[in-house]
């Protein structure tokens, strides 16, 4: 679970969210509170700005609008003061299928974190996405986190891993071909 939670971090706040491979939805059970906001030149910071202040500002009303639906803020929130791109490493739980933090990319520093009952639940809720570039499965027994893999339509699945490093195995790739 630490590595779980470590790896999830990384993925979804590397380039300060701002990649389609980044980390979305968290299906389970924080670090981003820690995590240094700064400045992108110095080598201490962990998260830079976004692209754009207006990327910042419309990643807020999807917080906003999370929170009006009864999702809890765990970490971060907020855009950081006056007209600036910087945006503080978000963490939101009780995020549900119906929440758009759940259905569309935030390409943000914002992680949605959804309960899943059972790995059945959690491949269905994984595969309740219109988007799908790559999928990650975090489970000691490879055998498991392959099944619940090949119920996820992606076009590359992960285990143990956020995304493929140079030189490591994907451990599926083209799921349903």
């Amino acid at each position: 679970m630490a590595l779980a939670a470590r790896m999830a971090v990384q993925s979804r706040f590397l380039n300060s969210g701002q990649s389609c491979l980044a980390a979305k939805r968290f299906i389970v059970a924080d670090a981003a509170a820690g995590l240094r906001v700064g400045d992108p030149h110095d080598p201490a910071t962990e998260v830079g700005p976004l692209a754009r202040v207006e990327q910042a500002e419309a990643l807020q009303r999807r917080v906003d609008e999370a929170v009006a639906a009864a999702a809890t803020v765990l970490t971060g929130r907020k855009q950081t003061a006056g007209d600036s791109a910087f945006f503080a490493p978000t963490v939101l739980i009780g995020v549900t299928p119906d929440m758009v933090v759940f259905r569309e990319e935030t390409f943000g520093p914002v992680a949605a974190v959804v309960r899943a009952a059972d790995d059945d639940e959690a491949a269905r809720l994984a595969d309740d996405s219109r988007h799908g570039l790559g999928a990650s499965v975090w489970s000691a027994d490879a055998e498991r986190a392959l099944a619940v893999g090949r119920r996820i339509t992606s076009g590359a699945l992960f285990r143990n891993r956020p995304q493929q490093a140079p030189g490591d195995d994907v451990l599926l790739t083209a799921l349903h071909g």
